[in-house]
């Protein structure tokens, strides 16, 4: 009798550890999953998509060490306006149009390695992901 409890015993703590490890098994699948989601996608703001694009201090040309490149700048600027054209509901194209006329040079930024206005394009196109 004693022998046949000690295996109730040991089989019922057996299935509770069972469910234990699926609980926390469970718990960690969800939590990686979560983790997956957050990194796929990141913090969702224009400077964090364009860095992705665009190192922010990678090949400067002609800015100071430590700046933020040209293209980065411009790409931010894009991604920014896609944001307030997305929220005002704008023709699908004022984000590109926005890249092409704005007047880059006067606002210290040039040619790096990409245009500005492609940069600007680059960050309408990120912000739509």
């Amino acid at each position: 009798m004693f022998r046949y409890l000690a295996v109730a015993t040991f089989l019922v703590a057996l299935a509770q550890g069972a469910n234990d490890r699926l609980a926390l098994r469970n718990r960690i699948s969800q939590s990686l999953e979560q983790a997956l989601q957050v990194e796929a996608q990141g913090i969702q703001n224009c400077e964090n998509k364009c860095e992705k694009a665009f190192n922010r201090l990678a090949y400067q040309i002609s800015a100071a060490d430590g700046r933020r490149t040209f293209e980065f700048q411009a790409c931010v600027r894009g991604c920014n306006q896609c944001a307030q054209d997305l929220e005002n509901s704008a023709p699908h194209d004022n984000c590109f149009r926005t890249c092409k006329d704005y007047d880059w040079k006067s606002n210290g930024l040039v040619k790096g390695v990409i245009e500005p206005d492609k940069a600007c394009m680059g960050g309408c196109v990120i912000n739509t992901w």
